[in-house]
């Protein structure tokens, strides 16, 4: 059911799925469908590892624990 559902989408001029939920990527995997799946939370969490080890980050401590 899911599965075709995802074809229809992607046949309406879509070039994928996006899964904006946190909990989509868990519950829908790539092998459920033959369709292009983004998975938000795993490219959001790609970026800040990647901007992590490319700069010196400086992680303050929020005034309210000082």
């Amino acid at each position: 059911m899911r599965c075709s559902a995802f074809e229809i989408v992607a046949s309406l001029a879509g070039q994928g799925v996006i899964l904006g939920c946190t909990e989509s990527g868990l519950l829908i995997q790539s092998d459920d469908t033959d369709v292009p799946l983004f998975v938000t939370t795993a490219i959001h969490d790609e970026q800040v590892v990647e901007a992590a080890l490319a700069t010196n980050f400086y992680f303050a401590t929020p005034h309210w624990l000082t």
